[in-house]
């Protein structure tokens, strides 16, 4: 198997056996050590936008520049390995964006609000849809972050924290907490393999 070094990661090869041998329950006699510093300083590329905090969600050229100042910001110390994640609704939102659902940040942009009463635990869930206009922008995030980033870091999955507190605020809270109480058989099932 060919392993793809991150250019990042000095002593890469013994942390990578360090991970291999804690995902397996074992030990190589020492911890795995997961370590950050930042880089004395390093200066972040600024970003700046006119448009709304939400369309950055959905900015190949932010999520690009986040990315950048957080690989070339930060020493991968210990076992920590680099990886460049991307920050879409503070990770929260996707879930619920996929089900029908919408979201903005709060006027400080620190928080997200759900828009309540579009999500209903009777329906159906939908079916995952590749065309989704969610997954086309995402898709074009990650292909330029991808390219940005190359064989320095890991380029991580995208989030999909939180369900249940999407749900909870897409269906308002009185009624989702309701039918969680009355439906609670329905809410138990599991899912369809």
């Amino acid at each position: 198997m060919r392993v793809l070094k991150y250019t990042l990661k000095q002593d890469e090869a013994v942390s990578r056996e360090r991970h291999r041998a804690f995902w397996k329950n074992e030990s190589l006699g020492v911890p795995l050590v997961f370590a950050l510093a930042d880089r004395q300083n390093f200066v972040p590329e600024p970003w700046s936008s006119d448009r709304p905090r939400k369309e950055w969600d959905l900015s190949p050229d932010w999520h690009r520049t986040m990315v950048e100042n957080y690989l070339n910001g930060a020493w991968f110390m210990g076992d920590a390995m680099p990886v460049a994640g991307l920050m879409v609704g503070l990770d929260i939102t996707n879930t619920a964006v996929l089900a029908g659902g919408d979201y903005d940040y709060s006027s400080t942009g620190s928080a997200i609000d759900f828009k309540p009463g579009r999500f209903n635990l009777d329906n159906p869930v939908p079916a995952f849809d590749p065309d989704h206009f969610l997954v086309r922008q995402l898709r074009r995030c990650y292909e330029h972050v991808i390219a940005s980033v190359q064989n320095r870091a890991c380029v991580n999955t995208p989030m999909t924290l939180d369900a249940l507190s999407s749900i909870f605020s897409m269906c308002g809270g009185i009624p989702f907490l309701t039918d969680m109480i009355q439906k609670r058989r329905s809410s138990k099932k599991e899912p369809k393999n």
